[in-house]
């Protein structure tokens, strides 16, 4: 007697696809995001954001066991920029928001249900 499982991988590949907004201001998202690229568990996600005509994006790639040893790496590209208003007694000043990040998360997985990231962002 002899028992056979055949295995296929579900899809991990997804669009990004989101908009929105409130009274003046629109904004949208389009990107990918991949849970298991190249079958491999490494999450990649990427996407552009448009809020009110300011250029937003980001892109992430973590890699939780690099060359299958216990250690793992990410690393994170962001970009968000908006218009937020002020409310003062004087009136409403609108203020352009800018902030541009690079980080980086050393991964290592000390069994199953332990690891210890350690991360910092500029």
């Amino acid at each position: 007697m002899s028992l056979t499982f055949q295995i296929k991988e579900a899809l991990t590949f997804f669009p990004i696809i989101n908009f929105g907004g409130v009274q003046g201001n629109f904004w949208y998202q389009l990107g990918i995001t991949d849970a298991n690229w190249r079958g491999r568990g490494i999450k990649l996600t990427t996407f552009y954001q448009n809020i009110d005509g300011r250029h937003n994006f980001n892109f992430h790639y973590r890699n939780p066991y690099i060359r299958g040893s216990q250690w793992g790496a990410s690393l994170n590209l962001q970009r968000f920029a908006s218009t937020e208003p002020l409310f003062f007694s004087e009136g409403t000043v609108f203020y352009d928001y800018d902030n541009t990040s690079v980080g980086a998360t050393i991964i290592r997985h000390l069994n199953p249900k332990h690891t210890i990231e350690l991360g910092a962002t500029y």
